[in-house]
């Protein structure tokens, strides 16, 4: 593979797979936290519970309220970070495109075409960006949310009540 542009993007392709594995694996860390917290917090099931919140102080209810929507906000977000993206392509790369894709392939390699290659990658790489921009901008709201429920949390636990 002597062409520069076409190692770029090969390069680019592995750090943008890569860059999806981890924010994967985030949206996997607030999950599992936050499902900790829900298992063994009874001061966070107590936020859920719509009862106790009516009887408490006003700040207890708004505090608990904003740990239960953050909860929620955190949870849905992850959760929308692993889910499967749909973003059928033509590329080589996209198994969804098999077996046309393959006989794409040996058309290019019989015609001798030496750009195929370097559009496939390309095609590819723009597939796997959109993909990252996507996890990226939903694993940012999770990870924010879950800040927001450690926050209410503390919050929660500072106060009387």
């Amino acid at each position: 593979m002597a062409d520069p542009f076409l190692q770029h993007l090969t390069e680019a392709n592995r750090i943008f797979a890569d860059q999806i594995k981890t924010a994967d694996q985030k949206a996997a860390y607030v999950f599992t936290f936050l499902l900790a917290m829900l298992v063994w917090s009874s001061e966070t099931r107590r936020a859920f519970d719509w009862a106790n919140l009516a009887q408490a102080s006003p700040l207890r209810f708004a505090i608990g309220a904003a740990l239960s929507a953050s909860i929620v906000t955190a949870l849905v977000s992850a959760v929308l970070v692993v889910a499967p993206r749909s973003r059928p392509g033509r590329s080589l790369f996209f198994w969804g495109a098999w077996p046309a894709a393959g006989e794409r392939l040996v058309a290019a390699r019989a015609a001798e075409d030496e750009a195929f290659l370097f559009d496939e990658y390309l095609e590819n790489t723009r597939t796997l960006a959109a993909i990252c921009r996507s996890k990226y901008r939903t694993v940012t709201v999770a990870l924010r949310a879950l800040l927001c429920t450690v926050i209410a949390y503390a919050a929660l636990l500072a106060i009387p009540g």
